[in-house]
C-alpha cells in the first residue's frame, strides 16, 4: 500500500484574560457537555445533536468564534481535520479549501457550501469559494462542517463535505474598526418585528491596502505588488410565520498581486458579485407533517482584467506593429433556477421520515474576453494579427450552455432500541447531458455508555461536469471536454466520540473509492479536464477539546491521509 505524508497537526488556545471580562456571550459559558448537545441541521435536515447525526461533524458557534479572534470562513476551517487550506495565486481573493485529500479545478467544487441552507454554488463553475472563503465570521451564528458525502440530501457537488451556516438573527449592531494593512471595516445589524411580521438585515463592508510582495513576472525582472481588497456583504429577510424573503448579496474587489500568473498593477484587477434570492413558504400537511416549498433564484458575474502576455511580445506578428501587452478583458455571467419542495413527517416519537424534491437549471449568459489584440487569429496562428487599442476584438470563451436536472430523496430516522439509532436513506438525480445516478446512505449509531458513541456510515455521493468544465473554449490556459461524465465516491466511515465533564474527543476512520474522477489533463498539448482511473483513500481524522479551569480551552485536531489517487490534487 501506498503511503502519502500529508499529516496536518493544528493546536489552538483560547485564553480569556479574566473573570470580569466573561460575558453571557463568552465560549466557557457554554461547557463542552453543552456544545456537544448543540443542535445540527446540515447532517440529517432534522436538528439534532452531534452525538446522534450519522456523520463527523464539526461546530463552531457564534460564542467560539468571537473568542478565536478570525476574520473569515478559510481560517475557521484550518481547525477542522480533514480540511485542507491553502491561498491561491489566480485571484487575490482566493483562499481555496479541500477536503480529505480530493481538490477538483481551480475551485473546491468536492465541497458544498450551504447558507440558511441554500446552496450557494456558482452556476458555471460549481464552486463556492470565489466568494465565500471570505465570508465573514462576525456574521455567523453557527458554522457545520459536515465530513464526508451528502449526495443522498443535497444531490451532485456534496462529494467529499458540506459547509453549512446558519447567519446570525435578531441582532443590533453598529460598528467600526481599523486593523493591519490600513484595514477599515465597518458593520450594521437591526431587526423589528412588527406584529406577525419580522426583518432582519446584516451589512459588513470592508478594505484594506492589503500585503506586500516580490512577485516573478514573465519574461521581466521582479516586480513589487500588493493585494488590496474590498468587499461588501449583506443579508436580509422579511416575514411572516408562514412565508419569508431572504437575499444574499456579495461584492469583491481586487487589483495588482499575480493573477493568472501575471504582475501587471495598473491594469490587473477582478470583481465577484453573487446575489440570491429565495422565497419560502411552509405549512401543515398534515397533523404529525410539515412542508415547504421555495423559489430561488442566484446570479453570479466575474469581471476579471489581466495581462495575457507581456510588453513586446507580438511586436513582430502585429499589424499595425504594437509593443503593448495582450491583455484581456473577461466578462463572465451564469444564473441558477431552483425549486424545493421539503417534507418532514413526525411518525412515531421514535422515528421520521423526510422527503422532497428539486427541479433546477444552470444556465451561462455570458462568457466573453474583450482583448486588445485578434485572440482568434492568435489561437490559429493566423499571422499578422491584428491590434486593437480600444480592446474592440471579443472572443466568446464559453458555449453559453443550459444545464437542467432534477432530483428525488427520502431518509427514515429511527431507534432500534434505547442505545441504537438508525438512519437510511437516498437520493435520485438525472441531469439533461449525463444521465441519473442513486445516491444511497445508511447510518448506525450506537450509545456504548453514558459517555461514549460509535457510529457507522456509509455514503455514496456523486459530482456532474460544471459548465466551464464542458464548455470552455478559445482560452489560452485550459479548454473544456464535452464528452465528461461525473464522478463518484463511496465512503466508509467508522466515528467514535467520547465526552467528560471537561474534554471531548472524536476519532474518525474513512476509507473511499473513487470512479471516473474529473481532473486536470491533457489531450495531445492541450490542457482540459478528463475522467480518471479511479483510487482509494483512507485516513484518520482526530479532533479533541479540554476545558482548563474557567479561562482556558485547549483544542487539537491531527489529519493523516494514506493511499491517495493520482487525481487528488
Amino acid at each position: 500500500m501506498r503511503l502519502t505524508d500529508a499529516t496536518s497537526c493544528l493546536i489552538v488556545l483560547l485564553l480569556m484574560m479574566n473573570a470580569e471580562r466573561v460575558n453571557a456571550h463568552d465560549l466557557l459559558e457554554m461547557s463542552l457537555e453543552e456544545l456537544m448537545q448543540v443542535k445540527v441541521s446540515g447532517a440529517t435536515l432534522r436538528h439534532e445533536s452531534i452525538k446522534n447525526v450519522p456523520s463527523a461533524v464539526t461546530v463552531f458557534t457564534a460564542e467560539q468564534i468571537d473568542q478565536m479572534g478570525m476574520d473569515y470562513l478559510y481560517e475557521l476551517l484550518g481547525l477542522v481535520p480533514g480540511f485542507q487550506t491553502a491561498r491561491g495565486g489566480d485571484y487575490p481573493t482566493e483562499y481555496a479549501y479541500s477536503a480529505r485529500g480530493r481538490r477538483i479545478g481551480s475551485q473546491s467544487r468536492e465541497v458544498l457550501v450551504l447558507v440558511d441552507g441554500r446552496d450557494v454554488s456558482d452556476p458555471r463553475s460549481f464552486g463556492a469559494d470565489a466568494t465565500f472563503n471570505l465570508f465573514p465570521l462576525e456574521l455567523i451564528e453557527r458554522v457545520e462542517i459536515i465530513r464526508g458525502p451528502s449526495s443522498a440530501l443535497y444531490g451532485a457537488n456534496a462529494v467529499n463535505g458540506t459547509i453549512n451556516i446558519i447567519t446570525r438573527k435578531n441582532r443590533h449592531k453598529t460598528g467600526l474598526s481599523l486593523g493591519a494593512n490600513n484595514r477599515r471595516e465597518g458593520i450594521f445589524q437591526a431587526a423589528k418585528s412588527a406584529g406577525d411580521w419580522h426583518a432582519d438585515i446584516a451589512i459588513k463592508a470592508f478594505r484594506d491596502t492589503g500585503e506586500e510582495y516580490w512577485l516573478e513576472r514573465k519574461s521581466a525582472p521582479r516586480a513589487a505588488s500588493a493585494d488590496p481588497i474590498e468587499g461588501v456583504y449583506l443579508n436580509g429577510s422579511i416575514g411572516n410565520q408562514a412565508t419569508t424573503l431572504r437575499t444574499t448579496s456579495q461584492q469583491l474587489k481586487s487589483k495588482q498581486f499575480y493573477i493568472f500568473e501575471s504582475v501587471s498593477n495598473d491594469f490587473n484587477s477582478t470583481r465577484q458579485t453573487f446575489n440570491q434570492f429565495e422565497l419560502e413558504h411552509q405549512f401543515q400537511s398534515g397533523k404529525n407533517l410539515s412542508s415547504k416549498v421555495s423559489l430561488n433564484y442566484l446570479y453570479t458575474e466575474q469581471n476579471v482584467q489581466l495581462e495575457i502576455l507581456p510588453a513586446g511580445a507580438l511586436a513582430a506578428i502585429s499589424t499595425p506593429s504594437s509593443n503593448a501587452p495582450l491583455y484581456g478583458k473577461a466578462v463572465i455571467k451564469a444564473q441558477n433556477y431552483k425549486f424545493m419542495s421539503a417534507n418532514d413527517w413526525t411518525v412515531t416519537s421514535q422515528s421520521s421520515v423526510q422527503f422532497g424534491l428539486s427541479l433546477l437549471k444552470n444556465d451561462e449568459i455570458q462568457a466573453t474576453t474583450f482583448n486588445n489584440y485578434n485572440l482568434d487569429q492568435l489561437t490559429l496562428q493566423q499571422y499578422p494579427i491584428s491590434y486593437h487599442e480600444d480592446f474592440g476584438h471579443s472572443t466568446q470563451i464559453g458555449l453559453g450552455k443550459v444545464q437542467t436536472a432534477a432530483g428525488v430523496y427520502a431518509q427514515y430516522l429511527g431507534q432500534i432500541n434505547a442505545d441504537t439509532r438508525i438512519t437510511l436513506g437516498g437520493r435520485y438525480d438525472r441531469y439533461d447531458a449525463f444521465g441519473g445516478h442513486l445516491s444511497p446512505r445508511m447510518g448506525i449509531i450506537h450509545q456504548l455508555n453514558e459517555q461514549q458513541t460509535l457510529k457507522v456510515v456509509y455514503g455514496e455521493a456523486f459530482r456532474a461536469p460544471a459548465l466551464a468544465e464542458v464548455g470552455l473554449v478559445n482560452n489560452a490556459y485550459t479548454i473544456g471536454n464535452p464528452d465528461l461524465t461525473y464522478e463518484t465516491i463511496k465512503t466508509w466511515e467508522l466515528i467514535w466520540q467520547a465526552q467528560w465533564m471537561h474534554g471531548v474527543v472524536s476519532v474518525d476512520a474513512f476509507h473511499s473509492q473513487y470512479k471516473n474522477p474529473i481532473s486536470a489533463g491533457f489531450v495531445g498539448a492541450t490542457q482540459t479536464q478528463l475522467n480518471g482511473q479511479g483510487g482509494h483513500t483512507s485516513g484518520i481524522e482526530l479532533e479533541a477539546s479540554r476545558e482548563f479551569l474557567s479561562y482556558f480551552l485547549l483544542r487539537a485536531t491531527y489529519t493523516r491521509l494514506f493511499e491517495l489517487p493520482e487525481e487528488s490534487f
